[in-house]
């Protein structure tokens, strides 16, 4: 079973979960705690409790993908579709726990953000972000979102597009070269670059202005909580300072990850 959530809060993730339902025939089933639609493997299912804060997910669903359809805010208010994996590289700022990241999912990230680029035909931004917030989860998890302001989150268009791309993911089981994203901003110019041009699925990243704190366990998690093994490190080179590669790549010898630049 994998399990599409969204919260009644959340406007980007009631549209996506409307046009799944429209679209792929979902069944609702009216049973159980929660409010729930099912599509053979994959259900659906209605939060009440904003995404980030279903730290509860991991005791009441037991699923081998969780999958967040939602929004994505930002300052500058961009158009944007986005994906990422959950997980904090520090503090707990928006759910999760600090130091802890989610497993990721990395050919399935890159299948979504694919799709999500070859449907886009609204001039918008598609791009991978870092790893960021809660919740924390026991199975590989993605989120995927529509950003940034109000006017976009209600598009219906979008709201098309990320459910295709959300069930292109699903029925989809390619595998590419999976890698460990270092280095850069927070939507990962390079990283995305790579993910839509290039051989690479790319799980975790850890941007630059996380790596002058992040801890040796957490770095490892970035190489070893993942679906699929991770076969290099992608270095953004640009990206790090002298001190963050030495840094980075001290710690990729002890695990003992080869490394390329990017």
């Amino acid at each position: 079973m994998r399990t599409i959530f969204f919260s009644v809060q959340d406007p980007a993730g009631v549209n996506i979960a409307k046009k799944l339902t429209e679209l792929f025939e979902f069944k609702e089933e009216n049973a159980g705690e929660f409010r729930t639609w099912n599509r053979g493997e994959t259900q659906l299912v209605e939060l009440k409790t904003k995404l980030v804060d279903a730290e509860y997910l991991r005791e009441k669903f037991k699923t081998e993908f969780f999958i967040f359809i939602s929004k994505h805010r930002s300052e500058t208010a961009m158009p944007c579709l986005t994906a990422h994996t959950p997980g904090n590289w520090g503090k707990a700022e928006l759910g999760g726990k600090p130091e802890e990241l989610c497993y990721c999912w990395p050919s399935k990230l890159k299948i979504v953000l694919n799709e999500m680029n070859s449907m886009n035909d609204l001039g918008w931004s598609v791009c991978a972000e870092v790893d960021h917030h809660g919740p924390l989860t026991n199975a590989p998890s993605i989120f995927v979102e529509i950003g940034s302001s109000e006017k976009e989150w209600t598009n219906g268009r979008a709201g098309e597009i990320v459910a295709h791309a959300v069930m292109k993911m699903l029925e989809t089981n390619q595998t590419f070269k999976t890698a460990f994203g270092i280095g850069g901003g927070h939507y990962a110019p390079s990283f995305t670059k790579a993910i839509l041009g290039k051989e690479y699925a790319i799980g975790h990243m850890l941007p630059k202005y996380r790596i002058d704190e992040v801890t040796f366990d957490s770095f490892r998690q970035g190489v070893e909580r993942s679906a699929e093994k991770t076969e290099l490190a992608l270095i953004d080179w640009k990206g790090t300072n002298k001190n963050q590669k030495d840094k980075v790549i001290e710690f990729l010898k002890v695990i003992g990850l080869p490394y390329e630049r990017i």
